[in-house]
């Protein structure tokens, strides 16, 4: 009854994920940018069947808008380019902006694959993420967790 059935690992650009399922239940752990966690979740408490949903990370408007931001900087920089502490300034900062937003932006722009797993009244408990070096085994993952579910609801 305590025996892991599969693991799966899950890295994102906001933290990471480590799921153990269990012939009962699913224990997540994980850390992201301010927080650890530790949760169980009971298989008999989930919907077998889950919602698929592709979602861009909220980081990537952070990239574009930095972006925009380094053009402006450059816009600026061509009204007065007799003063040359202010070209600098300009240019020096669109620089900056232009290539973390560009690395920001490139980083996250891909949208990711999720899995989620409700409550029987309808609300998201689970979600799985297809990131990370498990990324190749989401699939199977998921639909052993469906599975699992299936079994996890039968009467004993």
């Amino acid at each position: 009854m305590n025996d892991v059935l599969a693991i799966y690992n899950e890295v994102r650009v906001d933290g990471r994920r480590y799921f153990e399922l269990y012939s009962d239940r699913i224990r997540v752990k994980g850390k992201a940018i301010r927080t650890d966690f530790d949760a169980t979740v009971y298989l008999a408490d989930l919907r077998p069947d889950p919602n698929r949903v592709w979602i861009r990370h909220g980081y990537c408007v952070l990239g574009i808008i930095m972006l925009l931001l380094s053009l402006v900087s450059f816009a600026l920089m061509t009204r007065n380019l007799s003063d040359q502490d202010y070209v600098m300034t300009c240019s020096s900062t669109g620089l900056a902006l232009g290539f973390v937003g560009s690395v920001i932006g490139f980083k996250t722009f891909s949208k990711v694959e999720f899995a989620q797993f409700q409550s029987h009244g309808g609300n998201v408990i689970l979600n799985v993420a297809k990131a990370g070096p498990d990324r190749l085994k989401f699939d199977d993952f998921v639909g052993l967790l469906a599975a699992q579910i299936r079994v996890a609801q039968k009467p004993t």
